[in-house]
């Protein structure tokens, strides 16, 4: 047959994996006549680190589903890049360069954006393991660590200005 299903698993708001999930798309897809090595499943994450579960991996698998993990910020991103330098030399038909371009790049700055708030979301999180661990071993810094801290800041800031004062 010349006709193939994809499925496409978007996780970029870091959804949970459902019980069974990619298993009962490709359930849903067989019902209406493809055969299993006709359907391909693309899981789609923001990044690299989050996958699907095994169990459900292995199930399309053993079935002969064609399946592969792609990434926004890699395999997204990449042809984002490509296309849009494509356009820069008029290797679009002219109907497509109006707004496209725009879409494309607006598109290829939200994940970036997406990716930005994911790392940011990450070093949080280990500044907050990090301060339970302190916590949990009476690490913490006192007042007077940061009363001390504080009065070392104003004292550079007040030679900073003299400084700058000086030029």
């Amino acid at each position: 047959s010349d006709l193939y299903a994809i499925i496409i698993e978007n996780k970029l708001n870091g959804a949970l994996n459902q019980d069974k999930q990619l298993q009962t798309y490709v359930d849903r897809v067989r019902e209406r006549g493809f055969a299993y090595t006709e359907i391909y499943v693309f899981y789609l994450p923001l990044t690299n680190d989050k996958n699907p579960d095994r169990d459900d991996v292995a199930w399309i698998k053993e079935r002969g589903v064609n399946y592969n993990k792609i990434t926004f910020k890699r395999h997204i991103l990449d042809w984002l890049n490509a296309v849009l330098e494509e356009s820069k030399h008029d290797e679009w038909p002219p109907a497509m360069h109006e707004g496209m371009r725009e879409n494309l790049s607006y598109y290829r700055r939200l994940i970036k954006y997406l990716n930005q708030k994911q790392k940011e979301l990450e070093m949080n999180a280990k500044i907050l393991e990090q301060l339970k661990h302190a916590e949990d071993n009476n690490a913490l810094p006192t007042m007077s660590d940061i009363e001390a801290l504080k009065q070392s800041i104003e004292s550079l800031q007040r030679s900073m200005r003299h400084v700058l004062r000086g030029k």
